[in-house]
C-alpha cells in the first residue's frame, strides 16, 4: 500500500448468492489445476504429495457434485410450493383468455419470461387486456389467479 490508500474489499454477498459464489470459484480453480497439474499425477513417478493433492482434488470434486445437487433439489422444492398463492380455475382460463396475433402497437415485452413478443407471433390476451406468451400465461395461471401486471383476478378453483 502506498499512502493512506485503504485495500480493496470484495462486495459483500447475500446469503443465498454465497453457495453460489463458492461452486463458481472452486470450479475455475478446479479446471486451472486439471489442466496444470493433472497431467503429471498421471505418471508412475508421482510423489506422495502429489498423490495426496490428487485426491483432495477428487474429493473437493465430488463435494462440488453433491453441492450441486443440493442446489438444484432446493431449486426445484421452491418452485414447486405454491406458497399460499391459488391457482386460476382452468375450465374458465381458456374461455377468459383471447388468441391473438402480436401486432406492431402492441406491448413487445412478456412480463412473465420478461422476452420480446414479436410481431406477427401468437400470444394470449387477458382480460385486463395485457398480453404474454402462451405458455408463460398458462403456466403463471396453475400458480396464480392474478394477471402479473394489473392483478386482474380471474374465477379461482
Amino acid at each position: 500500500m502506498i499512502g493512506k490508500q485503504t485495500p480493496i474489499q470484495p462486495p459483500t454477498l447475500f446469503t443465498y448468492e454465497k453457495p453460489l459464489f463458492l461452486v463458481l470459484t472452486f470450479s475455475k480453480m478446479r479446471a486451472k489445476f486439471t489442466t496444470l497439474l493433472a497431467p503429471r499425477l498421471q505418471d508412475s513417478e508421482s510423489t506422495p504429495t502429489q498423490l495426496i493433492i490428487a485426491s483432495v482434488v477428487e474429493q473437493y470434486h465430488n463435494d462440488e457434485i453433491l453441492m450441486r445437487r443440493a442446489l438444484s433439489e432446493s431449486a426445484l422444492e421452491f418452485e414447486s410450493r405454491n406458497y399460499g398463492m391459488v391457482p386460476a380455475k382452468e375450465s374458465l382460463v381458456n374461455e377468459m383468455l383471447k388468441r391473438i396475433k402480436v401486432e406492431d402497437e402492441d406491448i413487445k415485452v412478456c412480463i412473465v419470461c420478461l422476452e420480446q413478443l414479436k410481431v406477427g407471433a401468437k400470444a394470449y390476451r387477458m382480460p385486463g387486456s395485457h398480453i404474454f406468451h402462451g405458455d408463460c400465461i398458462e403456466k403463471w395461471l396453475k400458480q396464480s389467479h392474478y394477471c402479473p401486471i394489473c392483478r386482474f383476478e380471474m374465477p379461482k378453483n
